[in-house]
């Protein structure tokens, strides 16, 4: 989904983590649905994960549903899958983390 393909890491090697779904999201839908009724909505549960990071860490869940449809589901629940990292990022040594502090200072200073 657009805007949400990585996570920040703090005090990590590297600042961010791709995330990605665990499996592909197939959901039937009625044969007059078209793409402007199908939504997915990601939800976070992590905007930010504390290093270190393990590979399949859930960050986040995406739903699907169908405007005008409950997808077969008597209680009009939405059908989802979890979001998850791709890698492992290790935390950063002190040196790393020192250098990284002083850049992000004096880039806001200007």
């Amino acid at each position: 989904m657009a805007g949400h393909k990585t996570v920040t890491v703090d005090k990590g090697k590297d600042t961010t983590v791709a995330a990605k779904t665990s499996q592909a999201v197939t959901v039937p839908v009625p044969t007059a649905t078209t793409k402007k009724d199908v939504t997915l909505s990601y939800k976070a549960v992590k905007k930010t994960v504390a290093a270190p990071v393990k590979k399949g860490t859930t960050v986040g869940d995406v739903t699907v549903s169908v405007k005008g449809d409950t997808l077969g589901y008597v209680d009009g629940s939405e059908t989802g899958v979890k979001v998850a990292t791709t890698k492992t990022v290790e935390k950063a040594g002190f040196f790393r983390l020192l250098f990284r502090g002083i850049g992000n200072f004096f880039s806001n200073l200007f």
